[in-house]
């Protein structure tokens, strides 16, 4: 019987590399915190398995990267979602109701540059940029009113402050 595999050989290494590497992560931190509770190795040993396993994962994670970038997940794997995500949380100003119409305006910006570039016969660099364009006239346009208002409520606080009554002299502690 031949055995199925669900990822390729380098995937699988890398994962296993990833999680035997939070193991010792594990291990030595809690042996690095708890050194005289915890007697599997000495400190100064603890502390360099952990930075050495620290190291072999961020290569890991590099690895895994250009494998991402250049290799098996290149075929069908969406691209540009990730920086979809992003724009919706900046725009959205990392509030969870406003990721809302951030992600309908994305959604609408995307399927309106698809219907264009199917009628209107338009390169999708124009499109992109028009989209760019879109999304800067809207955070500037928040951004003035944002001031606009900070504006308007210190002259109000101003405006206060100077109509205050003052206490009379003689009162007071």
């Amino acid at each position: 019987m031949q055995r199925i595999y669900v990822h390729p050989l380098p995937v699988r290494i890398w994962h296993w590399i990833n999680a035997l590497g939070f193991v010792a992560l594990i291990v030595t931190g809690v042996q690095i915190r708890y050194a005289d509770m915890v007697g599997l190795m000495s400190f100064k040993n603890a502390v360099h398995l952990h930075n050495w396993t620290g190291f072999v994962l961020v290569a890991n994670f590099f690895v895994w990267l250009l494998f991402y970038l250049f290799g098996y997940f290149d075929i069908d794997f969406p691209k540009g979602l990730g920086f979809l995500g992003i724009s919706v949380a900046l725009l959205a100003r990392n509030h969870p109701v406003g990721v809302i119409p951030a992600a309908l305006l994305f959604g609408f910006l995307d399927r309106g540059a698809q219907g264009v570039q199917v009628f209107a016969d338009v390169p999708r660099e124009v499109i992109t940029i028009l989209q760019a364009i879109i999304i800067l006239a809207i955070v500037v346009a928040y951004e003035l009113l944002t001031r606009y208002v900070r504006v308007q409520r210190k002259r109000e606080a101003e405006r206060l402050v100077m109509t205050a009554v003052p206490a009379p002299a003689g009162e007071g502690g």
